[in-house]
């Protein structure tokens, strides 16, 4: 069907199929996959053209084509769309626009990523996006990553089957299609459906008011842009802007890149490997062209690459390491650092080569011969300079990881890039550690001993695995894939990670059991060393033995010094974070009023608390466990100087038994008294009503004075008061108003910050009830003391909320600022209408992390109602107080929601859990 391809040269053919994928991207039915999978057939039958070079045209095709079709879509798709909406208003309203527009942008990224792989679809991924609004950046990212997955793996599949390629991924596209069809359908279904059975009146706008609100400024664009082919500049323009922008910001590495592919494209080393080339041994560099007085060698060879895949590989690293290196450092540093590592790892590697090769050794007889191209000694350099310029404990944790990676391929494979990659790597490590330790010694954390430890295990049994799989040639020795049984690979791989999971977790039964290994490996170690002595050689079936026990002495030596970080028992009722310095409710009930707190400082009291107390006894931290997690509620109660050593303390008990330390609902002088390495995210606002001064007065406080005049209309008077001093009658009232609160929700009532009628039983906790004539209790609202120092109450925390089903509605309004007037009365600072968990007032710049924080309070709004209550708490004109999390990094954070989770619902069952997110979900 596709022989014509056969008679057109070979470059012609990748610009053929460049062009036919940009075409069918624009909306124009032609065979781009079929003219793919033909040319990469015919690339296969030696025809001079590489199949991955054919797969990049593609997806580069790809890739401009949709971004054409997208600004297409843009610029005459919303004319289309407002005349159906006129033309055809009851299968085409305003309002159906709409929301087809929010679950385009929404939803609009997996629709064009996995539509490239469905037949049809491909071809109006791009006009579709554009006319439904989605933002260019979004699609540019989903058409990018879709065209690139769908070319490689349209080319990987052909390379592998042949022929027999085009029907399967023909026959794919098209079931692909049938099933997008179905979902369709019946995802139309169910909107026609709910839409049918809408109880009349529940838009609440009228469709002029949605006229106002139709979300397509591409209509608005359209009728100021310039027609004809105004569109389709604005089109390459977007898909070459990021190129442009990545060349200004990164020109080291953006020319270093061209000279790759210019060499590359030159020699054909892009799609032919290039050792296989006459000229290789004139360009590549190695001892023999050096002895031979070749010294350019070093230069072109590092200019090269070898075959597809490694091109691939060097221009991506390079793309990734070098644009984040140059964008943070400039390019005089990034040139500074590629170009030492490269002659480095060049003219250092084969510095050594030359030492070692006269001795006999074979593996160094072996290098003395090898040749090598790429760049990747300078990519290594700039890889291991920008991990340790990172943010503990990603510093340490990346660098373990290049580091194990680097050690483990020079140990088991050797070959001349191996020690090309390792000696850069090592020497901007030790230039690392020897400025670590002038700063501050070479001491390690707790933290830092579990990670290396546990980093050098997982080694170990990849080390294993992969002696396992392989015929291995290194430095120590050869070894087959044979040595070993796939049953003995097995049982050490999880011993091995059973053993790590403990170790990461700082188990002394795990320190316990890896020693024992570490013991038996020496014991194996000095066997073999015993019968190389005598035998003289080692044997080939012995070297990976030799090369494992090795790192497990040097491993065992590392967790005797390290010791007393792995003393956490199994059983968690046996590892205490406070242990000599616990406190009780009795001791922290005296130092708070004598030192004073933060508004949520009195919840510090309430039951499931745990006390750590100040080595003076004058203060503590009041934290609760669950899932491994020590949470602290709110700041420390502590003099000021002695806030930063109590925290450090906190969090360093904390892993000494085994736990993560977070601190929640902080405020900002916990923040700046944690850690400098300390994370933290804001999780509520703090909303205070300043009482000096407080009057109804003004347009801000008509709600409310609404609320007060309302119920002295209907004869609902306030009183302040004491709920354990009520009679019986009240506090039966205040349980079943309560009670009823909670029955609706479906799960129980919350704690760690949110009090129930218990807390408030307290004779210290004042009471606000809103009460009428016959005694009935419409409303109550609980406020906790909030203390200053030497006794004083200087302000008030709101806690308990609850109101009565029929009775007074504004009951709320109505208490709170009857309260705040009372306490404004006898001299108070503030009330506080505490904070509302994952609801602030938006003021604040949203990171990634606070988008995750506000979608889980979506989730949970119909059951907790969050943002209601934050929005309700606006009509009292408060000010915003920020509460932090504060953690050690993100890797805490799934095991701190998790704690989160169950500090707040520490009753509820699982299915209750399960249930309650089902029905938040509706």
């Amino acid at each position: 069907m596709f022989d014509w391809l056969i008679a057109i040269p070979p470059l012609l053919v990748v610009l053929l199929v460049a062009v036919i994928v940009t075409l069918e991207s624009l909306g124009l039915p032609l065979p781009g996959e079929s003219v793919l999978i033909a040319a990469v057939i015919m690339s296969l039958a030696n025809a001079g053209i590489d199949p991955w070079l054919l797969a990049a045209a593609a997806a580069a095709g790809a890739i401009l084509g949709d971004s054409i079709g997208y600004y297409i879509g843009k610029r005459w798709g919303a004319r289309l769309l407002r005349y159906l909406s006129q033309r055809f208003p009851k299968h085409f309203s305003v309002a159906r626009i709409n929301a087809a527009v929010g679950l385009m942008q929404k939803w609009g990224a997996y629709a064009v990523f996995f539509g490239r792989f469905i037949a049809l679809l491909r071809v109006f991924a791009g006009p579709l996006a554009g006319a439904m609004a989605m933002p260019y950046g979004r699609f540019f990212v989903a058409n990018a990553l879709g065209g690139v997955a769908w070319a490689a793996g349209v080319t990987a599949i052909t390379v592998a089957l042949g022929k027999s390629a085009l029907a399967l991924i023909h026959a794919f596209g098209w079931a692909a299609l049938a099933v997008a069809v179905v979902v369709v359908i019946v995802i139309v279904a169910v909107v026609v459906y709910r839409a049918r059975n809408r109880p009349e009146g529940a838009d609440a706008s009228s469709e002029t008011e949605q006229e106002l609100d139709l979300l397509i400024p591409a209509a608005q664009d359209a009728q100021q842009t310039a027609p004809g082919g105004a569109a389709v500049r604005d089109a390459v323009g977007a898909a070459v802007r990021p190129l442009v922008t990545f060349a200004r910001r990164a020109p080291f590495t953006t020319i270093l890149v061209l000279v790759l592919i210019v060499g590359g494209v030159a020699t054909g080393a892009m799609w032919h490997l290039s050792r296989a080339q006459p000229w290789y041994g004139d360009v590549a560099f190695g001892l023999p062209p050096l002895q031979a007085g070749m010294w350019w060698t070093p230069i072109t060879g590092s200019l090269l690459g070898n075959g597809a895949w490694h091109y691939a590989l060097l221009i991506v690293q390079l793309l990734i390491v070098g644009g984040v290196f140059e964008f943070r450092f400039g390019w005089k540093r990034t040139a500074l650092v590629f170009l030492a590592g490269q002659a480095l790892a060049v003219l250092g590697t084969l510095a050594i080569v030359a030492a070692l090769a006269p001795t006999g050794w074979e593996w160094a007889t072996r290098l003395a011969g090898s040749l090598d191209v790429g760049a990747s000694g300078g990519i290594a350099a700039l890889t291991a300079a920008l991990v340790w310029v990172l943010r503990p404990p990603w510093r340490l944790r990346l660098g373990l990881a290049l580091g194990a990676l680097v050690s483990l391929r020079l140990l088991y494979v050797g070959d001349l890039a191996d020690l090309e990659h390792f000696l850069p790597v090592a020497v901007i490590f030790t230039i690392y550690a020897v400025q670590r330790h002038r700063k501050t010694g070479l001491a390690t954390s707790t933290r830092e001993d579990r990670l290396i430890a546990f980093t050098a295990l997982i080694g170990l049994g990849a080390a294993q695995v992969v002696a396992a799989l392989f015929t291995l040639d290194g430095p120590l020795g050869k070894s087959t894939a044979e040595t070993e049984t796939w049953v003995g690979v097995a049982i050490d791989v999880v011993v091995i990670l059973l053993v790590a999971n403990g170790i990461r977790r700082g188990q002394r039964f795990a320190w316990i059991v890896a020693v024992a290994l570490g013991i038996f490996n020496l014991l194996e170690l000095a066997l073999i060393v015993l019968d190389v002595a005598t035998s003289g050689s080692l044997d080939d079936g012995l070297t990976m033995n030799f090369t494992g026990s090795l790192l497990w002495v040097l491993v065992v030596l590392f967790l005797v010094v390290a010791r007393r970080s792995f003393a956490v028992r199994v059983r968690p009722s046996k590892n205490s974070i406070s242990g000599d310095r616990r406190g009780t409710v009795e001791e922290a009930r005296e130092i708070l009023p004598r030192v004073g707190g933060s508004t949520i400082s009195w919840m510090t009291l309430w039951p499931r608390n745990h006390y750590l107390m100040s080595p003076k006894k004058d203060g503590y931290i009041a934290y609760q466990e669950y899932s491994g997690v020590a949470l602290a509620l709110g700041d420390p109660v502590a003099p000021a100087t002695e806030l930063s050593d109590l925290i450090h303390d906190f969090a360093s008990r904390a892993e000494l038994a085994g736990h993560t330390p977070a601190f929640f609902s902080a405020t900002q002088a916990t923040v700046d008294a944690a850690p400098s390495s300390w994370q933290r995210v804001q999780v509520a606002e703090d909303t205070i009503i300043d009482l000096p001064g407080l009057e109804l007065k003004g347009k801000p406080w008509q709600p409310v004075r609404s609320a007060v005049n309302r119920a002295e209309r209907e004869g609902i008077r306030f009183k302040m008061t004491t709920l354990a001093e009520e009679p019986w009658a009240v506090l039966a009232q205040v349980r079943a108003i309560s009670e009823d609160w909670v029955g609706d929700k479906g799960l129980p009532e919350m704690g760690f910050t949110l009090g129930g009628v218990d807390e408030a039983l307290d004779p210290a906790v004042r009471l606000g009830i809103a009460i009428d004539d016959d005694g009935s209790v419409h409303g109550v609202t609980s406020w906790l003391p909030v203390y200053g120092g030497d006794g004083e109450v200087r302000g008030w925390t709101l806690d308990l909320m609850r109101r009565r089903d029929g009775g007074f509605k504004p009951v709320m309004e109505f208490l709170i600022i009857s309260s705040a007037m009372a306490f404004r009365d006898e001299g108070a600072a503030f009330a506080s209408l505490s904070g509302a968990p994952l609801a602030g007032s938006g003021e604040a710049q949203a990171t990634a992390l606070d988008q995750v924080l506000s979608q889980v309070s979506e989730i949970l709004e119909p059951l907790y109602g969050f943002s209601s209550l934050h929005n309700f708490k606006t009509k009292f004109n408060p000010r915003y107080e920020p509460m932090y999390l504060l953690y050690r990094d993100e890797a805490d954070l799934p095991r701190i929601g998790i704690g989160l989770t169950r500090a707040y619902l520490p009753t509820a069952t699982t299915g209750q859990l399960i249930r309650a997110g089902l029905g938040a979900g509706k």
